[in-house]
C-alpha cells in the first residue's frame, strides 16, 4: 500500500493528486490557499487514476480566462 496525495481547494474539493508528498508541498507553496491531505493508495499493474472536480471558482482562473 502507498499514499496518494490530493490536493484540495480551500472548500475541500480534490482540484489535483501528487504521488510524491514533496511535489504536493510545492503545488500548495506557489498557491497558499491549497491544502493536501494522504490517503491509502492501492497500486496494481494497470491501474489509472482520473481526478474529477467541481466547477472551478473563478478565483482560481486566470485573469483573461474566458468561461
Amino acid at each position: 500500500m502507498k499514499s496518494i496525495f490530493v490536493i484540495q481547494d480551500k472548500e475541500k474539493q480534490a482540484i489535483g493528486a501528487a504521488f510524491e508528498e514533496s511535489e504536493a508541498v510545492r503545488i500548495c507553496k506557489e498557491n497558499t490557499t491549497l491544502t493536501y491531505r494522504s490517503l491509502p493508495f492501492f497500486v496494481s499493474k494497470g491501474t489509472e487514476v482520473i481526478i474529477k472536480a467541481g466547477p472551478i471558482g473563478q478565483e482560481y482562473l486566470p485573469k483573461n480566462s474566458k468561461k
